[in-house]
């Protein structure tokens, strides 16, 4: 598929690097596509249904149990994401984290904050994992704006 002559080909990836004296370390993040392992091993949370007289039914989303369930799910999910951007970092090694067990996912954020890097390196891992996986409002907001000023250059009439 081509838009404009530009081939939509690839999984979109950031680098991100941290400068140290030691020499800099190089993250590389991609975007994760296939979350079939994922919803294997955590499937959503279904709210249960209420049935009022007259045997009309409906979900029950405000029940405090599933609210709950579903935060924990939506907390899985994000470091699941995180650790996958991840690991296109081949060599990266976690201590705590075991891809196959949902109960560790979390020491993902535990371990990045234990490394003792500054909030600004965190906050770019972060960004970046948030930008490859299309949750960055700033990420198309800026490509918006660089497609529009491209537009008024073409149309500027000296």
């Amino acid at each position: 598929m081509k838009i404009a002559d530009k081939k939509l080909d690839g999984v979109p990836e950031r680098i991100v690097v941290l400068p140290r004296d030691s020499g800099d370390i190089i993250l590389k993040v991609r975007c994760v596509k296939d979350f079939s392992a994922f919803n294997e091993k955590c499937p959503k949370p279904k709210a249960g249904e209420i049935v009022k007289p007259g045997g009309t039914r409906f979900t029950d989303v405000e029940n405090p149990e599933y609210k709950k369930e579903l935060q924990e799910w939506a907390e899985k999910r994000s470091a699941w994401i995180l650790i996958q951007s991840l690991a296109a970092t081949t060599e990266l090694v976690w201590d705590t984290v075991v891809f196959d067990d949902p109960t560790t996912w979390k020491n993902s954020y535990i371990e990045l904050d234990a490394t003792g890097m500054p909030p600004g390196e965190l906050d770019q891992i972060m960004s970046a994992v948030l930008t490859v996986n299309g949750f960055s409002q700033q990420a198309f907001d800026d490509a918006k704006n660089r497609f529009l000023a491209g537009q008024e250059a073409e149309n500027f009439i000296p």
